[in-house]
């Protein structure tokens, strides 16, 4: 008999074919109490063993990535709730904003990617737009120009789903919208 593929075990006694699977950790979370997934693929033949380990194999790397994405998306909310009442600009709330955006923008660009929607002017047309729009926030940032990131914020939050919004005084004067 030829060698199994990885994952593709054979029954000693009955001879029935079983998927066996180690779950990967980034998705352990989503399996409490398993580290791996086994169960029988209903057939003693090897060709028809294959055929459905090949395809068991697709739909759990699919259900995993889909997995992975929920969890990116629950990761971006709790960013976003943990800056939606803003007291004052400070170096650790900014960072906090930076952080939702960057992990909210790097799940998006991660499932447009996956589904082949880049082309490479695209790709360069955004790092254009993004560079420029780092110089200026960092400009606005240095000089005490809160107001222009009011926009920003603005536009983040009604994409990211917050319902209501409302103006928190920042110390420095200005304003800045939050959600809550």
């Amino acid at each position: 008999m030829p060698m199994l593929p990885t994952g593709l075990q054979r029954h000693p006694q009955s001879g029935t074919y079983y998927l066996r699977r180690r779950i990967p950790t980034d998705v352990l979370v989503c399996y409490p109490g398993k580290k791996e997934i086994t169960f029988s693929l209903r057939t003693k033949d090897y060709r028809t063993a294959v055929e459905r380990h090949r395809a068991e194999e697709a739909r759990l790397t699919s259900e995993w990535e889909e997995k992975r994405q929920r969890q990116a998306e629950r990761y971006a909310r709790t960013q976003l709730a943990a800056i939606t009442h803003i007291d004052a600009l400070t170096p650790e709330v900014i960072d906090a904003i930076c952080l939702h955006a960057e992990s909210a923008s790097l799940a998006g660009d991660e499932a447009r990617r996956e589904n082949g929607h880049y082309t490479l002017d695209e790709i360069e047309e955004y790092q254009t737009g993004y560079t420029e729009a780092n110089r200026i926030l960092k400009g606005a940032v240095a000089i005490g120009d809160y107001e222009l990131l009011r926009g920003p914020l603005v536009q983040r939050m009604i994409r990211t789903g917050v319902a209501a919004f409302e103006l928190v005084n920042i110390h420095a004067g200005a304003s800045v919208c939050a959600g809550f």
